[in-house]
């Protein structure tokens, strides 16, 4: 809402003293959807004596808490039905005309404020968020500056692309999550953050030890289990080498950029990233990879779909075959190789039900059941 547009607002909420200022007639000619709301005022105004208190900046619920409360309180007040003489109906009905009037007036009210707010587009959000089942996600801020935090549980974030002055950052535990118009998905758990998986664009992963990771389309980051169990360890004081805390896998490989060191809370030190090589992964992984999603998104599935099956017969895959299973999935489907798609996601059903794209792969499998059985 614009300086002028609260202006007229404080004005209708004042009750309209005159004279009216050069300001406000002058934005009254111009604003068409302020001039209807003085009408609305002016329909209704001569029945307030003074402005009522309700007519405050709350929500809708608010107001309406309030007004219930106000008529079980003029309920105990009153005496019982039998002593209620025919006279103090009118008076009853008045009281029910006024509290009527108060709630038009409020939803009047906040009706305005959206109205403005939503023709500025100051109310549309800047992503979509998609919680998975038992996730707790917290909107923080709204735009333009959208903040969420992540406790637990898995959620994606589909972000639209943010004009100058837009931001969105997503924060879990002491790391954050910085965006400019990309699809991403995020891993939890009690307030710490697991793994980040991007699927479109590009992340910026500012961790709590000050350092940074550039994540690119198809590149997930996971937090080492084990070195999490080990900073538990740590943190609750007990001795320990500290070998190995938080240590992350990048697959494939990332950009790490150093940031300068922000004073923290003192704590014990951390060993520094672990990013997956090839002398841990095998020869040639990442890199094959990351080759083969460069042909997924330049536009080429079939040999994108080619390099990844050749990738699905190595046998140093480990923990990464869900992930190659997953994209070679994508790129059969884009080929127009449906079948073979549907066996890709399948196998991750089956022999990898607890990996990242599980469930997308059970939900893409659902629907391509569903069109099958609309077709027949």
């Amino acid at each position: 809402m614009s300086e002028l547009h609260r202006t007229v607002d404080s004005w209708l909420r004042e009750g309209r003293p005159e004279p009216m200022s050069p300001a406000v007639r002058e934005h009254l000619d111009g604003c068409a959807p302020c001039r209807a709301a003085l009408a609305e005022v002016e329909e209704v105004g001569g029945w307030f004596p003074d402005p009522p208190e309700l007519l405050g900046p709350e929500s809708v619920e608010a107001v309406r808490f309030r007004l219930l409360a106000e008529a079980r309180a003029r309920r105990d007040q009153s005496p019982p039905p039998s002593e209620v003489s025919r006279a103090s109906w009118p008076r009853v009905a008045a009281v029910a005309a006024a509290v009527v009037l108060v709630a038009g007036a409020a939803a009047l009210v906040l009706r305005l404020m959206s109205g403005h707010q939503e023709a500025r587009g100051e109310a549309a959000p800047l992503a979509v968020v998609r919680p998975a089942p038992g996730a707790v996600v917290r909107q923080l801020e709204s735009p333009p500056h959208e903040v969420y935090r992540l406790v637990d549980g898995s959620a994606s974030f589909s972000v639209r692309k943010l004009a100058a002055g837009q931001t969105l950052r997503v924060i879990v535990g002491e790391d954050l999550i910085v965006v400019r118009g990309t699809r991403f998905r995020l891993q939890a758990r009690s307030g710490r953050l697991e793994a980040v998986e991007v699927s479109e664009g590009l992340v910026s992963l500012l961790l709590g030890d000050s350092r940074e990771l550039r994540l690119a389309a198809g590149q997930t980051w996971r937090r080492d289990p084990i070195a999490v169990a080990r900073r538990a360890v740590a943190d609750h004081g007990e001795e320990g080498d500290g070998a190995g805390l938080d240590a992350e896998r990048v697959t494939p490989a990332t950009e790490e950029v150093t940031r300068p060191a922000v004073p923290r809370r003192t704590r014990r030190p951390r060993a520094p990233a672990v990013v997956d090589s090839p002398a841990v992964r095998g020869p040639g992984l990442d890199q094959a990879f990351h080759e083969a999603w460069g042909m997924l998104r330049s536009g080429d599935p079939r040999a994108a779909a080619a390099r990844f099956d050749e990738l699905l017969r190595r046998p140093d895959l480990g923990e990464r075959r869900a992930d190659v299973l997953f994209w070679s999935a994508r790129a059969h489907q884009d080929a127009g190789q449906s079948s073979v798609a549907r066996e890709r996601l399948g196998d991750i059903v089956r022999s990898h039900p607890g990996a990242w794209h599980a469930a997308e792969a059970r939900s893409a499998l659902g629907e391509a059941s569903a069109a099958d059985g609309g077709t027949r």
